[in-house]
Parts: structure tokens; sequence; C-alpha cells
């Protein structure tokens, strides 16, 4: 079988096995089993997605690396981000995981039984936007509608609707005042079926018309 029609089945396999919309143009990803994907996903590019589960609508651009991470509906990853970082122990004599994890597979078989968690799950809420080239501390919740900066490494929780940048990361505001913010958590717009989102979609694209709308 020619090489190029045999990577465009193994595309096309993968594709269908995770019920994702669409593949980018490379074929080097590595998607484990262990991920589920809700209607509408996306990976932009080669990426790597491990234990993680994506909302509705949600895409990862090229070069991302994915890691036990819960990821809401309406997601935005920019390219080259990770998410979900692994965490050495700094309290141990050595910080390399041949003296902490039973891998035998990759010749970690020092000791027969993990001493230490070096992932912990990740979330991502509803509609958040993570810019190009972004670290995600594994453990970190972003709250729903949050936006995080291109380049920013993030080790702490982020709030609902705040915009975030920096190493650390840090709040450097927050997109909408806090009623705007609490009707919009209180909508939980992103829960609505797919008919409702296609009457409502002008409206999305203003806050106090999208607000109004929900009264009526």
């Amino acid at each position: 079988m020619p090489h190029g029609v045999r990577r465009a089945l193994l595309r096309q396999r993968l594709r269908k096995r995770h019920g994702l919309r669409s593949l980018g143009p490379e074929f080097d990803y590595w998607i484990a089993d262990n991920n589920t994907f809700e209607t509408g996903c996306r990976l932009g590019g080669p990426a790597y997605v491990s234990g993680s589960s994506f909302g509705a609508f949600s895409y990862v651009e090229v070069g991302c690396r994915v890691s036990l991470t819960d990821i809401g509906r309406f997601c935005s990853i920019g390219p080259f981000s990770t998410i979900g970082l692994a965490d050495h122990p700094d309290h141990f004599v050595s910080t390399h995981p041949y003296f902490y994890r039973s891998l035998p597979h990759i010749g970690y078989d020092l000791v027969t039984e993990d001493a230490h968690q070096d992932i912990t799950k990740t979330t991502l809420g509803h509609d958040v936007w993570i810019g190009h080239g972004v670290i995600v501390k594994g453990g970190v919740n972003i709250g729903h509608g949050a936006i995080i900066g291109a380049g920013s490494v993030v080790t702490r929780d982020v709030p609902p609707y705040a915009v975030v940048a920096g190493v650390p990361a840090r709040v450097l505001r927050y997109r909408f005042d806090e009623p705007t913010i609490d009707a919009l958590l209180a909508s939980r717009w992103w829960d609505r079926d797919l008919e409702w989102l296609k009457r409502n979609a002008d409206k999305l694209r203003d806050v106090e018309a999208f607000l109004a709308a929900l009264e009526q």
C-alpha cells in the first residue's frame, strides 16, 4: 500500500475512533485510548493527549501536550501549550523518577510501587482561551471564561473570567464586572443545546443583549 494512502487511512481511523471533527495536516499524534471527546472537538495538528476529557467543540492546536486534564466546552487552546505539567518531589533526596516511580517498561525498576504522584488532575472550565505556548501546572483549576496570555506559566488557580499573564501568571483584569460575571456563570449557556445556540449565536457577541435574551 502506498505510504500516502496508509497515512490517510490511519488518520481516518484515528478521527473516527475518537469522534473528532477534524485533524490537522500532519499525522504525528499520540492520542491514548483513555481520553473522551464530546461532539465537535478538533486537534489542529500533531499533539499528545492522555487521560483527558474534552467538552463539546473544544480544540487544541499543533504541538500541544495535554495530560490528565478535564477540559470544558468551547475551550480554545493555542499551539505548543502544555496542560497538566508533571511535578517532581522537591523534598526527596533526588528529584529523579527512577527513585519514586515503578515503570519497568522504561527501565525504572528500582522501586516496586510509586512513592509520589507526579501528575494530578487539572481542570479547565468552559469557554477558556489559552494562548500560544502556555504552561499549566498539574492540579490547577482554571475558571469558566478565563483567558491565559501567551507564554504564561500558570502555577495556581485562576478565577472565572479573569485575564492572566506572566511568569508566574497573575490576574491583570477581569473581562466583566462582578454582577455580569455572576449572571454569566448562572446562565450556564454552554449547557444549552445546539439549536438554542444557533438561534442565539449573534447575541453571544453582545453581553447585554445576551443577558436580556435570557430573561425573555
